[in-house]
């Protein structure tokens, strides 16, 4: 295996001197030692134009997960039947009467929501937020207000045993902008 070609300090510098993006690099990543620089300087001068001529801003803003009892949600619906009302929208209310284990779905759309508030930082009203699967079964977010929020994106994933349900939920703000 050949080994890399080493370039000198002052060969780095008058490349970079030449370069537009040298000011975005930190020095740090030209020395290898007190002599040397990495022999990967294109990779960085071009990432280097990539972010000068677009700054993207991806980032996550929120992450949350709650487990719950599958139990506390059968007693809480059986005891009143206004709590499904209140809690869930019509379009998940009738998703899971149609599963065998209603329950378990409501539980782990429960936990979907708490997991929303948690990566939201505040809460909502419960109705605002809801779970809905895709043709595919990969479970959305569905938000009333979805302009009021700042986020572009968000990911749930629900999982549910026979005695549980848990659910992860993943915020993020994305954009591109000329810079």
């Amino acid at each position: 295996m050949e080994r890399p070609r080493f370039v000198t300090l002052e060969e780095r510098f008058a490349k970079a001197k030449s370069s537009m993006v040298a000011s975005t690099i930190p020095k740090s990543l030209f020395y290898h030692g007190k002599k040397h620089a990495y022999n990967s300087f294109k990779f960085f001068e071009n990432f280097g134009i990539l972010l000068r001529r677009y700054r993207s801003c991806e980032m996550i803003i929120g992450i949350g997960v709650d487990i719950i009892e599958v139990e506390r949600i059968r007693k809480l619906a059986e005891k009143s039947p206004r709590f499904l009302k209140r809690v869930f929208t019509d379009k998940e209310i009738k998703y899971c009467n149609r599963k065998k284990n209603k329950f378990q779905h409501l539980a782990a759309r429960f936990a979907a929501k708490e997991a929303f508030f948690k990566a939201l930082g505040k809460k909502i009203k419960w109705t605002d937020v809801g779970v809905i699967n895709l043709p595919s079964g990969k479970p959305e977010l569905a938000l009333k207000r979805e302009g009021s929020f700042s986020f572009n994106r968000s990911y749930v994933s629900l999982s549910h045993l026979q005695d549980y349900a848990i659910a992860y939920v993943v915020l993020e703000k994305s954009g591109m902008s000329k810079g």
